[in-house]
């Protein structure tokens, strides 16, 4: 089970959205968790994008007290743009991080995220998009950081090459 799993809404407009969506929950040996969702759209377009957890977390009862880019070096050859963003509610403070792709771009704000749609759309593409966030609750920022940037690298690398395709769009 996942308790407190911060969600979007659930509406009609959520299920045009997203074709497909997984949420996992982990703990270590130490009893931290961790949890992951991941959220596959494969239409974007002018009225149908990803929602992004600045939506989200406040919908919940949360407040953002911190949101900024976070890099996450992958390979040594790419770099995945995230957002890093600290959530306060009543019960507990959750540190997560969280990347969209949207084709071939990786926009880190919801202004971003219209361009990477028009621009494809211009194209005459349909791109599809992707919206993997991670979470947890930690003693501090760095050490969620560590425990969010490690799952991430570990989970992309553990993928087939077209579940990688799904979440960062090339082989890393």
């Amino acid at each position: 089970t996942l308790p407190d799993f911060v969600l979007p809404v659930a509406t009609s407009l959520e299920n045009a959205i997203y074709d497909a969506q997984v949420m996992k929950g982990y703990r270590n040996a130490g009893g931290k968790s961790l949890y992951c969702l991941m959220a596959y759209g494969s239409i974007q377009d002018y009225s149908l994008q990803l929602h992004r957890p600045e939506v989200c977390y406040p919908a919940s009862g949360f407040q953002l007290t911190e949101t900024r880019e976070h890099d996450i070096a992958i390979s040594p050859t790419f770099t995945l743009p995230t957002r890093f963003i600290v959530a306060e509610g009543f019960s507990r403070t959750e540190q997560l991080v969280y990347w969209t792709r949207i084709g071939p771009s990786f926009p880190t704000g919801w202004l971003e995220q219209r361009e990477a749609v028009i621009s494809e759309n211009m194209k005459r593409n349909v791109p599809d998009g992707v919206l993997v966030r991670m979470s947890t609750i930690a003693e501090n920022d760095d050490a969620a950081i560590t425990i969010l940037d490690s799952f991430a690298k570990a989970l992309i690398a553990s993928l087939p090459d077209k579940a990688r395709q799904a979440l960062i769009g090339r082989n890393a």
